[in-house]
Parts: C-alpha cells; structure tokens; sequence
C-alpha cells in the first residue's frame, strides 16, 4: 500500500472591518450579578424602558447609574433619583463603560438589562475585536507568548464570524460560556486582537469550523465522527505531541 501526505491548504483572510462587524453577547449567563453600573463617556447615554420610550434616565457625559434587580424588573439610581424598569435598555452613539459585580468591566456599545436567578442579566452589544479580546481573557487566560495568542485570536474571531447567531432564537448571538465561547468583558482590546485585526481562517473561500479544545490527550478527533454534518477535510485526526507531553494526557476514572 502506498503512502502519501495530505495537505490541507487554509487562507489567512480578512473580514468587513470590526466596526462592521457588532456581536450580541449575554454576559453572567451562569451566575447572575449583583448590581449593574453604567458610565457614560464622550456622549450621554440614554437609559429606557423600551428603545425611545419612557421612563428613561439621561446620562450626561461622565455620569454613573446603578441598577440592582428589584420586584419584577430593574431599579436605577441616578443622583438620588429612581426609575423601575421591566427591563433597561441602554444606547449611546459611542461606546460607555459597563460595570457589575462579580468581576466584570469593560466598553459597551448597548446593553439591555433584566432581573432574573436572583440578580441580574445583561446583554451587551461589543466589537469583534472586543469580543476577541473577551475571548482571550476566557479561553486563552494561560497562554503566554504573543505568538499563540496572536493565534488564539485568529481562532475565535474564525469561530465568531463562522458562529454568529448561535443563540438568535434568544436574542443574542453568543453566550459567554463554554457552549459558545468562555468570555470575559475586557477592559480593552489587547494586543493579540490589535495585531491580527479581521484576519480569519478561510478554506474554499469560507470561515472554517475553527473548533479547539483545551487539551486532547495527545490525539484529535476527526469531527465528523462526534458531529457527522461537521465533516471537512481540514478537521481530520491528527496526532498532538504537545498534548500527549503534558501531565493531563492521560487519567483514568472509574465510575
């Protein structure tokens, strides 16, 4: 029998400038915060009941609101004055700086928020470059060298462009969980992102499935065997020696 390599041939490409390019991310999607602040930054926010539609709060350049969920809905507080929401719709014509507890600030271009498990939701509209930096924060939190960072950015803007629109049946595109991709608001966009700006994975002139797992044991799956209509030729088996080295490659549980 005769043997041979294959070569698979992927495009570093680039998509519609990140301006372009805005993504619906639900932040605290398994624990819900305790409060919610928003900043206003060059230009005043608007806080609504509705898109336009009153009550509405108008934040000048510079000020804070603080919203913490309240009986069905969403109380605000702005300089001694409150508004109760069923829900907070937040939108400005530059981007202000969202604040919650736990552990959560960062740029925001809209935000919708809402009462619920005990607190509060927020859906947030960001960048991709943002969303990457996000991504980056999450996923790629033990990744040191800018090289792999660079390339983890690559990677999950390709699955964002890919993916967007996952959880459209929900109103957003993403989740900030490992279902989509593990996202953490981040306070800018980091240098990973900023060096590799719109570039994407592409084969056939298309994003590819860029699927990644945070080990493999030493082995990849071939995706068509765990998800048969995510067959490609570019997401084939392939031995990982980096994996296999690591003290995690190999366990045993009994159960």
């Amino acid at each position: 029998m005769k043997r041979g390599w294959l070569v698979i041939f992927f495009v570093v490409s680039t998509v519609a400038p990140a301006s372009a390019q805005d993504i619906r991310v639900e932040l605290f999607s398994k624990k819900p915060a305790q409060y919610i602040a928003l900043r206003a930054g060059k230009t005043a926010v608007n806080l609504c009941a509705a898109p336009g539609k009153q009550p509405c709060f108008e934040l000048k350049p510079g000020a804070q609101v603080s919203c913490a969920a309240a009986k069905q809905g969403v109380r605000c507080e702005l300089g001694g004055t409150s508004n109760h929401f069923g829900r907070a719709f937040a939108s400005s014509p530059s981007p202000f700086q969202l604040e919650a507890a736990p552990g959560a600030s960062g740029e925001v271009r809209a935000a919708e928020i809402s009462a619920g498990g005990g607190g509060l939701r927020a859906v947030v509209t960001i960048g991709l470059e943002t969303y990457v930096s996000g991504v980056l924060a999450g996923e790629g939190a033990t990744l040191n060298s800018p090289a792999a960072r660079q390339a983890m950015a690559v990677v999950a803007r390709t699955w964002a462009v890919r993916s967007r629109g996952r959880h459209r049946a929900r109103g957003f595109d993403f989740c900030s969980l490992t279902h989509c991709q593990f996202f953490r608001l981040p306070s800018d966009v980091g240098e990973a992102a900023m060096k590799t700006s719109d570039l994407v994975l592409k084969y056939e002139g298309q994003p590819i499935d860029a699927y990644y797992s945070a080990h493999c044991g030493g082995v990849t799956e071939a995706a068509g065997d765990v998800w048969p209509d995510r067959a490609a030729p570019y997401l084939r088996s392939v031995a990982n020696p980096y994996c296999a080295r690591s003290p995690h490659s190999s366990w045993q549980r009994a159960i």
